[in-house]
């Protein structure tokens, strides 16, 4: 078997193994820091998939991020994406990104489970 059914064949799995619960019931998470600026001209963050594999899209320039805790113990890295028209030099952090609104959430494993948690104060 290729290595494109066998990736159609692990999402299906995904699919039918936890999917559509997690979606109903996602996990809490809690940041354990103040979102930070990171990135600089012509730094690049690869996006990642729900199984941890790399893309070739992701976050250029600069991009903030924070991490995260769930109540047990695992931790996870949020990301947000600047908005277009921010401008680092004159407006504040605050502006930069849609906060409601992360890019990516990785946990330890580097999967991307942005569909799987919520972060909650």
């Amino acid at each position: 078997m290729d290595k494109t059914a066998l990736g159609r064949v692990g999402d299906f799995l995904e699919r039918l193994g936890d999917g559509g619960a997690e979606k109903e019931n996602p996990r809490e998470i809690r940041l354990t820091q103040e979102p930070y600026r990171s990135g600089y001209e012509g730094a690049f963050q690869p996006e990642y998939d729900k199984r941890g594999h790399e893309l070739e899209t992701g976050l250029s320039e600069i991009w903030f991020k924070a991490h995260a805790r769930d109540d047990a113990g695992r931790g996870y890295t949020v990301y947000w994406e600047t908005m277009r028209e921010w401008r680092p030099d004159v407006d504040p952090a605050e502006k930069a990104c849609d906060w409601d609104t992360p890019f990516m959430i990785l946990d330890e494993k580097k999967r991307n489970v942005l569909e799987k948690v919520i972060i909650v104060d």
